[in-house]
């Protein structure tokens, strides 16, 4: 399932390359990352590189962590 699912509030989808700027912003804030076995990222080379993983989880088995808004 690659389709956007939306609420009146909120919409639900894949990550997309797009997304990698504002991603970092939480992925790379060692305060929300502190409970996160990987750890923040250190650059937006790393969450690029995260983001591309689930990108290829979701092809290969039609799941992955999405994106909320």
């Amino acid at each position: 399932m690659n389709d956007p699912i939306q609420t009146g509030r909120l919409t639900l989808r894949p990550f997309t390359s797009e997304d990698v700027r504002e991603a970092f912003g939480w992925f790379g804030d060692p305060v929300v990352m502190l409970y996160t076995p990987s750890g923040p990222d250190r650059d937006m080379a790393d969450t690029t590189a995260r983001i591309a993983s689930y990108q290829r989880h979701q092809t290969e088995r039609g799941f992955s962590k999405w994106i909320i808004y």
